[in-house]
C-alpha cells in the first residue's frame, strides 16, 4: 500500500474505534475544564504529555535504522504524527480551544495510532 492508501485507510476508522481509554479520559478532562478546575486539568495532562513524549522518543529512528523497509518507515512516521496531534490536543485545552477541536485533533492522533497498530497486524515481525 502506498502512503496515501494507509492514509485514507486511517481517515476511515469509525468513530468508536478512536475512543479509546484516553480519549475517554480527555472527554472527562474537556468537562473538569468546563467546571473551572484547573488543577485536575493540570495534572492529567502533565502526566498524559509525559508518556505521549516519552513515546514520540522512543519511537525516533536513527540515521542506521533508515535501511529498514519502508513499511516501518511509515508505522514511525504514522506514529510520530499520533503522538504529535495528541500533544497539539493537550495543548489545546490549555489554550481552552472549543471542545469540538480539541476532539477533532484528538481523533485525528488516535486515527494514526489506530493505523500503526492496524499495519503491524498487517506486517507481523519476521
Amino acid at each position: 500500500m502506498t502512503e496515501q492508501q494507509w492514509r485514507d485507510l486511517a481517515e476511515n476508522f469509525p468513530l468508536g474505534a478512536l475512543k479509546t481509554e484516553i480519549y475517554q479520559e480527555l472527554c472527562t478532562v474537556l468537562k473538569l475544564r468546563e467546571a473551572d478546575c484547573w488543577d485536575e486539568v493540570e495534572a492529567w495532562l502533565d502526566e498524559v504529555e509525559a508518556i505521549f513524549e516519552e513515546q514520540l522518543e522512543a519511537s525516533a529512528l536513527s540515521s542506521e535504522e533508515l535501511e529498514v523497509e519502508e513499511i516501518v518507515l511509515l508505522a514511525e512516521m504514522f506514529s510520530s504524527e499520533g503522538v504529535e496531534a495528541w500533544l497539539e490536543a493537550f495543548e489545546q485545552v490549555r489554550e481552552e480551544a472549543p471542545d469540538h477541536e480539541v476532539l477533532a485533533t484528538a481523533q485525528r492522533g488516535q486515527r494514526y495510532l489506530l493505523l500503526v497498530r492496524e499495519m503491524a497486524s498487517a506486517f507481523p515481525a519476521r
